[in-house]
């Protein structure tokens, strides 16, 4: 979260191309094309998760929906104008009724059985749109400018009332010899809410670069950003345990938790940068530095950042496969609007929403030293990356995960650092077939006012992925591909009861994927005169596709239960088993 800003490049066709892909899960279409000294790109694209939660311990009647649609538009004046144009508008419905849920949990001992019976139904609806407009002008080879203008629209709506009568149940021993079941917890939880987040943004934004001599180039730009967000919430928790309101009160019946907010917020942001980019020759090699610094301004809290980077690299003469790279500096992240959100509770228990105007920028300062290789194993392409890092984080915002949603404290409350090592092998351990290996380590700690010392929330212990890919020897039509993963597991604590130390480590994330492409035709492969009828197609192919093959078990988060003495059950929501996915993709 706390780094440079994402550079995009867009494809321009030099053709009519195409593409359209069908199946079980997702759907897309993409054209483009070229006319004249104008360019087009377009895509479409759809994905429904039905059948993905339909596996869930709660079963249920769900419909979610998502859409979205993209283009691309350019015109070239001459050899020194360009204007272009990007559309993106998406959509996202979640509709759910859930009907009966039970999980069983524990050792075969201790093993508990949670069971629910559910009333009631959740309906979301999320949609984003954006325009912008680019022209660009390059009155010489050295240098170029362009102007953006840009606008941003973003609506979220959530709304349920889902109401369940839960029973949490002690299984009897069977080492024992017990048949009868102990219930430890019983009771009815109601959850509300009515929510509704409207984010609108315009900005105006100039950037150049000037080529100086070739080895030397300057770059710059500025932007200036207007913001409207207008939050409304009114959710609450009611929870009833054998009988008994909880919390419990004798004169009062209180929600386990609720809030509230009616909050809009208008504001504006500045920002500039200026890079220097520099390289030279040596005996020793080559060099490359990159020096610069950014800055920003937002008129909510009046508060202003600057920070400079600088990256270094040197590839040695003797060894030109080999590159060097170290890199440092600050990096602020500014707060968007959940970020300087605080609640404030009265006398009765009722949370309200506030605006913090004296929260400041999350801070980093970062220290990182990498090395590239590139090398050859029998004729066949390979690339060694390692990095190691170390992040000091100042002014950290904490926050903490209920159910999917982040709630941050508002304030900049704490101290901490992050400290890795990253090594990635990319190569064709398959002749002309790319596979990549990658073993992360992390540890990420934070000091929190009135908290003491924990883990960083999201930060696994540990990381290992693998992608490779293989085909039918002799036979490349048929590519088979193996993906899997091992991630440690993320610290976990009651989101019931706000913002503390987490309680205990959750388990590790683990999956094996496994697909296979066939393709049915390749134009280039083709021999003249073998179905004509099919030259206007570049490829044809079927895939399938096997998510968590040997159905392992995760667990995404906890459902936290209470009885009426005030005892705390962690219960796993658990991730989705086995899945099946076929495709068909035809590029024109």
């Amino acid at each position: 979260r706390l780094s440079s800003v994402l550079d995009i490049q867009y494809k321009r066709p030099t053709e009519l191309e195409g593409a359209v892909t069908l199946g079980l899960m997702n759907n897309s279409l993409y054209v483009g094309g070229k006319h004249g000294r104008f360019t087009h790109i377009t895509g479409i694209r759809t994905r429904t998760t039905q059948q993905l939660l339909s596996k869930l311990d709660t079963r249920g009647e769900y419909n979610p929906f998502y859409a979205d649609a993209q283009t691309y538009l350019t015109y070239t004046f001459d050899d020194h104008w360009r204007i272009e144009g990007i559309g993106y508008y998406s959509w996202t419905q979640y509709r759910f009724r859930p009907q009966q849920r039970e999980t069983t949990v524990g050792s075969l001992q201790n093993a508990k059985h949670f069971t629910v019976y559910f009333d009631g139904q959740e309906r979301d609806r999320f949609s984003t749109l954006f325009g912008a407009l680019t022209l660009h002008w390059r009155p010489s080879s050295r240098g170029a400018h362009r102007l953006d203008l840009s606008l941003y629209n973003s609506n979220e709506r959530e709304s349920y009332d889902i109401t369940g009568a839960y029973y949490l149940q002690k299984e009897a021993d069977p080492t024992t010899g017990g048949e009868e079941q102990e219930l430890l917890a019983t009771g009815v939880n109601h959850e509300h809410a009515r929510n509704l987040l409207r984010y609108s943004v315009a900005a105006l934004a100039y950037s150049g670069n000037q080529r100086l001599s070739e080895t030397h180039r300057l770059m710059w730009g500025a932007e200036l950003r207007g913001e409207q967000i207008a939050d409304y919430i009114s959710e609450w928790v009611k929870l009833d345990s054998a009988g008994y309101n909880l919390p419990r009160d004798p004169d009062l019946i209180k929600m386990q938790s609720n809030l509230y907010s009616n909050v809009s917020l208008r504001s504006a942001r500045a920002s500039l940068y200026l890079q220097d980019e520099m390289q030279w020759q040596t005996p020793s090699g080559s060099y490359h530095l990159t020096a610069g610094v950014r800055g920003s301004f937002w008129s909510f809290n009046k508060k202003a950042d600057f920070s400079p980077r600088l990256v270094a690299s040197w590839r040695p003469k003797e060894l030109s496969d080999l590159l060097v790279r170290a890199a440092g500096g600050l990096y602020y992240q500014s707060p968007f609007y959940k970020e300087i959100r605080i609640i404030e509770a009265d006398a009765m228990g009722n949370q309200s929403v506030l605006l913090n105007d004296q929260v400041r920028s999350q801070g980093s300062a970062q220290a990182l030293v990498g090395v590239d290789y590139n090398f050859l194993v029998a004729d066949r392409k390979f690339r060694l990356t390692a990095e190691g890092y170390y992040k000091h984080l100042f002014r950290i915002n904490p926050y903490y995960v209920d159910n999917v949603k982040q709630r941050y404290l508002g304030q900049n409350l704490g101290t901490g650092y992050i400290v890795g090592l990253d090594v990635k092998l990319f190569g064709e351990f398959v002749p002309d077939v790319d596979s990549w290996f990658t073993a992360s380590l992390m540890r990420g700690r934070q000091t929190i006012k009135g908290y003491g010392e924990m883990p960083l929330p999201h930060v696994p212990d540990y990381n290992l992925s693998l992608f490779f890919q293989d085909y039918f020897p002799g036979y490349k039509r048929i590519t088979l591909s193996l993906r899997s993963v091992l991630t440690g597991g993320l610290p976990q604590l009651n989101a019931a009861e706000g913002f503390g130390r987490p309680l205990f480590r959750g388990t590790a994330y683990k999956r094996v994927d496994i697909g296979m492409q066939y393709t049915l035709w390749d134009r280039a492969e083709a021999k003249p005169g073998v179905w004509r009828w099919l030259q206007a197609l570049s490829k044809v192919s079927i895939g399938v596709n096997v998510f968590n093959l040997f159905d392992m078990t995760n667990i995404g988060s906890y459902y936290w239960l209470s009885d009426a003495y005030r005892n705390q059950y962690a219960v796993p929501n658990y991730l989705t088993g086995r899945q099946y996915d076929a495709s068909l993709i035809v590029r024109f």
